[in-house]
């Protein structure tokens, strides 16, 4: 079993993201679970979300995780993220505006923020869920197809060529910053 834990702010959409992951692993043949945690039910305050994703049937249902992969809606968030369990060789995907930001993990950081606006995402502030979403499918090897359908089903339209389009872009450039990573040791 593979376990995602997703931290971010109320509001920069941690439980779409959690929704569109599960989905996306149902979508190719797996078991998958999204429990969100909300805590104090504000916008701005600190959410957290676990998918878990198994080729088996998944039978704990706890907001306990020991993640495999964690996603940082915003680099602020490392230090809570890194206080929860993290399984040995757990990689981290980290929206940072920080083009020099380093995570002590090993993963990929990017600006989920300026790839979304870059598609057109959110109104007031960058949807960065979606761009989120595609660098989890690309590490945990969901196909392309697969999670580009899954945003297809989740918005129509317009809105939704423009989720598309930005998801397929973070997928890309997740997928070639990790055979960069392999190429380069």
């Amino acid at each position: 079993m593979i376990e995602v834990r997703i931290h971010g702010y109320g509001g920069q959409g941690a439980v779409t993201l959690a929704t569109l992951l599960m989905q996306a692993a149902t979508n190719n043949g797996k078991y998958s679970q999204s429990l969100p945690f909300f805590g104090m039910e504000r916008r701005g305050a600190p959410v957290r979300a676990v998918v878990r994703i198994s080729d088996d049937p998944i039978r704990v249902h706890s907001q306990h995780s020991t993640a495999d992969l964690v996603v940082l809606m915003s680099d602020n968030l490392y230090d809570i993220a890194t206080s929860d369990s993290i399984r040995y060789g757990a990689k981290f995907i980290v929206s940072s505006k920080d083009e020099k930001y380093e995570c002590k993990y090993p993963g990929v950081t990017f600006d989920a923020g300026k790839l979304a606006q870059e598609h057109g995402l959110g109104t007031h502030a960058a949807a960065i869920n979606v761009p989120l979403y595609a660098a989890c499918c690309a590490m945990l090897d969901i196909p392309c197809k697969v999670m580009k359908a899954t945003v297809l089903d989740k918005w129509g339209g317009e809105v939704g060529k423009r989720n598309a389009s930005a998801a397929e872009a973070s997928y890309r450039l997740v997928t070639r910053r990790m055979k960069n990573e392999q190429e380069n040791g």
